[in-house]
């Protein structure tokens, strides 16, 4: 399984704002067990992998092919978008 995913989940989990314990809570694991996740000191079975991708509303794929800077750049250009669209 791809070594970043705990990464992964970790940038999902912020963009979308929700606190470890509010993860943790979700799984019916403990504060230190969701933080050993995203740390990679553990493996990630399946299992809370698709959990993980329910509790943030994404794909299990979208977490194991995640790239910040592609979602960010998206972001940008739609910003630019929008804002061409608004301007007169």
């Amino acid at each position: 399984m791809n070594l970043q995913i705990g990464s992964h989940i970790r940038s999902i989990r912020l963009i979308r704002g929700y606190p470890q314990k509010y993860m943790a809570n979700c799984l019916g694991i403990s504060i230190p067990a969701y933080c050993k996740l995203e740390k990679k000191e553990g493996s990630i079975s399946i299992e809370y992998l698709v959990k993980i991708a329910e509790i943030l509303e994404v794909s299990r794929n979208f977490i194991v092919e995640f790239d910040e800077e592609k979602l960010f750049a998206s972001f940008d250009q739609e910003s630019k978008l929008l804002s061409e669209k608004t301007t007169p």
